[in-house]
């Protein structure tokens, strides 16, 4: 080949190695694209989570507490927020006074009405995340009472801080709770 026409073919494979790799990186992006949509997608599919029954009859599901703490929580729309045990709270490494007169002072500490009338003394904190089966929630503002609540067979009350991320339904009758994101 001519020195023209060596040059000419170069232009050429370089040009088209140029499309290529274009046309490459648009599969690629599109690729990402469709993984992206499909998360999401799955992310806001509602969730069919399979309850189950503590002794008094309440609807308890599993959750995964900070990606790493696993707890039986009562479904409890009537609870402003989560709320988890003493020991659940220790696992988590959250402290716990024993009142609110001995509290640090960066520990917030509430008065809660809880479902039988009392009213006790509460540390307010945030927990990373809140996981139901394939339904997370993140910064969830979760309480812990400072005495012993009483409650048996159960870690705490799944509330609405964490619910209020949901459209949810309960279906007692078949033990399920329905969560579908909203957010």
């Amino acid at each position: 080949y001519s020195p023209e026409e060596n040059a000419e073919l170069r232009a050429f494979w370089q040009e088209k190695k140029s499309r290529d790799q274009k046309a490459q990186q648009q599969r690629q992006e599109q690729d990402r694209q469709r993984r992206l949509a499909e998360e999401q997608a799955q992310e806001h599919a509602p969730k069919k989570v399979k309850a189950g029954q503590s002794r008094g009859g309440s609807i308890v599901v599993e959750a995964l507490l900070n990606n790493k703490v696993k707890a039986s929580l009562v479904v409890d729309s009537g609870a402003g927020m989560v709320v988890v045990s003493k020991a659940i709270a220790a696992q988590l490494g959250v402290s716990v006074p024993e009142s609110s007169k001995l509290a640090k002072k960066d520990e917030t500490i509430i008065q809660s009405v809880v479902a039988d009338g009392r009213t006790v003394e509460a540390k307010l904190f945030t927990l990373e995340s809140v996981q139901v089966q394939g339904a997370k929630a993140a910064n969830v503002p979760a309480a812990v009472i400072l005495v012993e609540s009483g409650i048996q067979d159960v870690d705490g009350l799944l509330g609405m801080s964490f619910l209020n991320n949901f459209k949810f339904s309960l279906d007692a009758k078949e033990g399920v709770l329905t969560l579908e994101k909203t957010k």
